[in-house]
């Protein structure tokens, strides 16, 4: 689901480097949503991968990376555009980026479901026995 949820924003990257109809601007809007839609599934697979002791301090050092990076961002593609007079080279960088960023969620092993959640989980509601 990650990594199929990234698609839509890079092909709308790529679209804007090589379409010239603002359509291009609308697509990229909604593969946005689509890839922070599916965003929360990071969190639970960091979970799933570390567990609940780890959690904390994978997400606070991943903050950190993902925060410095929401700041360079925009200064990069400035100083891009400065440099060369196209947002193109900004676009193919962080759909890259993007496809890496997939590539890297397709790869994670799948889990296999825990025996102990397969059992059924007793009736615990007052007034109803076993």
């Amino acid at each position: 689901m990650c990594s199929l949820g990234l698609l839509p924003m890079m092909a709308a990257m790529i679209g804007l480097i090589f379409g010239q109809a603002t359509v291009w601007l609308y697509v990229l809007a909604l593969g946005l949503a689509v890839a922070m839609g599916t965003a929360r599934f990071n969190w639970a697979l960091i979970g799933d991968l570390f567990g609940r002791r780890s959690y904390p301090a994978l997400r606070g050092l991943m903050g950190i990376g993902y925060g410095t990076m929401t700041f360079l961002s925009p200064v990069y593609a400035g100083w891009v555009h400065d440099v060369t007079g196209s947002y193109a080279l900004v676009l193919l960088t962080f759909s890259a980026v993007t496809l890496v960023a997939a590539g890297f969620f397709a790869r994670l092993p799948a889990f296999a479901v825990p025996r102990s959640s397969t059992r059924s989980i007793p009736n615990t509601r007052i007034g109803v026995s076993p």
